[in-house]
């Protein structure tokens, strides 16, 4: 390569090649973060949706026996899978409060549904159709920036 009198590149020289850039050294843009809690909130708002619509129809199959072991699994998977839209999204985009919209966005859905399908068919016994909607609105992003916060705060513990 010719040198200049200024000691820089002839300009007819060939640019020096730019390292390869993986994914990860990108910065993430402001669609990214929101692309995860939208995709994180409609897969667990559709696996709540398919939880709960299950929980429904085997309490009306078993009949009231079963009604309190039924509901505490459905608790416990609606938490695990808040969870994991939580983690998920605070490990993709670095930032635990994105979780907040991803969870939001699945239990709306889940409310959303879960709502119709109380008002087609409405459960045995005393309901309160505005108290179930509320909880599970609630529960979505409570439940996903928890998990997000805890997810983050080990994370930079261990240093991974």
């Amino acid at each position: 390569m010719a040198l200049t009198p200024g000691g820089g590149r002839a300009p007819s020289a060939p640019p020096a090649p730019r390292p390869a850039r993986d994914a990860r050294d990108r910065p993430p843009t402001a669609a990214k973060p929101a692309l995860s809690a939208l995709r994180w909130g409609l897969l667990v708002g559709g696996l709540l949706i398919i939880a709960d619509l299950t929980t429904r129809l085997v309490l009306q199959r078993a009949g009231s026996d079963a009604t309190d072991p039924v509901a505490a699994v459905d608790e416990v998977l609606n938490g695990l899978l808040l969870v994991t839209a939580g983690i998920s999204v605070q490990r993709e985009t670095g930032r635990a409060l994105w979780a907040v919209p991803a969870g939001l966005l699945a239990g709306f859905l889940d409310a959303v549904v879960v709502a119709a399908a109380n008002y087609l068919n409405p459960p045995p016994g005393p309901y309160d159709p505005v108290s179930e909607l509320v909880v599970n609105i609630v529960q979505g992003p409570v439940v996903a920036l928890a998990a997000a916060l805890i997810s983050s705060f080990v994370r930079r513990r261990t240093g991974t």
